[in-house]
């Protein structure tokens, strides 16, 4: 019965079990060379009178505790191991989640149903010490982390690896300034007042001129409510005016009327050119009515006249010859 064991080396290899993966046969390197991640556990095996073993299958079965003398099993297997003169050596496949940092681990061989002690430390070689640095990322743990699957937060939706803008997450206040141009969005993207822009950006740039503050045009018409501006400009539709407004000519092709608080005060007929004064239905050159039925004119004249003919509403005709104001009260 063999009641010895003499270990000769225990080998962790570098950079092999990064804190979080688990089972993970092999790394690749960027010359894509892949590295073994296994332990090269050797020993040397006597028998009670110190005689090397020679066995070419010698069943051992393998076992790493948390503790030196009692504690759990970590992980263990069971292999047909080759021995000669006492020598062996054997590839164990340990999965990386039995290391974590800062918990040593120890192996215990046990032959023949029998566990042989002492127990082993399993210890780093010299450059596996830099395999501390691969637990952490730029300072952050595994933990901190984004892996395949999570699901995405903030301004993205879905899971990685590929989440997706969520919806209204893109404002303007995280696009900057003069980066969106025209080729960037889809060709019948239209934004608010789009349609106008268009229509200023293909206009001929020879029709309109600018100078300082001005800008004016010198041929052709405008239309605003009409494409087929029959004047200078063309409005279809109203136009408010805050101040004077300064015009040789007043012309229209129907009747004219001058409005107040949206009350027509003085009518022009288009066909006679009568002018009617709270009366859109005059009947004389100028007929004023008034809704008291009392109308009244002012004649002021400075010089010399020949007279003035007033018709009331009764027919009455009263020709006069002043040379001071003269108010003429209608008889209703």
């Amino acid at each position: 019965m063999m009641r010895r064991v003499i270990l000769v080396a225990t080998i962790l290899c570098a950079m092999i079990f990064a804190a979080g993966n688990t089972s993970v046969p092999s790394i690749t390197t960027s010359g894509a060379k892949t590295i073994t991640q296994k332990i090269n556990y050797q020993g040397y095996l006597t028998d009670n009178s110190s005689n090397p073993i020679t066995n070419p299958s010698l069943s051992i079965t393998f076992k790493i505790y948390d503790d030196e003398f009692t504690g759990s099993v970590q992980w263990e297997a069971t292999k047909t191991v080759a021995v000669e003169n006492g020598v062996f050596s054997e590839l164990l496949d340990v999965t990386s989640d039995v290391f974590t940092p800062g918990n040593p681990r120890w192996m215990e061989l046990v032959i023949d149903a029998v566990a042989l002690t002492p127990r082993t430390e399993l210890t780093a070689v010299g450059y596996s010490y830099k395999t501390i640095d691969a637990d952490k990322i730029q300072g952050l743990a595994p933990s901190d982390l984004v892996k395949s699957g999570d699901g995405a937060g903030g301004d993205l939706t879905g899971t990685y690896p590929n989440p997706t803008i969520a919806d209204n997450a893109v404002t303007s206040s995280k696009i900057s300034n003069n980066t969106i141009q025209r080729e960037d969005v889809i060709s019948t993207f239209k934004s608010p007042y789009a349609d106008s822009a268009d229509y200023l950006r293909n206009y001929q740039a020879s029709q309109w001129t600018t100078i300082g503050n001005d800008i004016y045009y010198n041929t052709g018409k405008v239309g605003i409510g009409t494409a087929t501006p029959s004047k200078k400009l063309e409005v279809q539709g109203s136009v408010k005016i805050s101040d004077t407004l300064f015009a040789s000519k007043i012309s229209s092709n129907s009747p004219l009327s001058l409005q107040t608080a949206g009350i027509t005060r003085m009518y022009i007929d288009d066909v006679l050119g009568l002018v009617g004064i709270g009366t859109t239905n005059p009947g004389y050159d100028l007929h004023i009515k008034d809704s008291l039925d009392y109308a009244t004119l002012m004649c002021e004249n400075t010089t010399t006249h020949l007279g003035n003919t007033i018709h009331n509403k009764a027919g009455n005709v009263m020709t006069y010859f002043n040379t001071f104001p003269q108010s003429y009260p209608s008889s209703g």
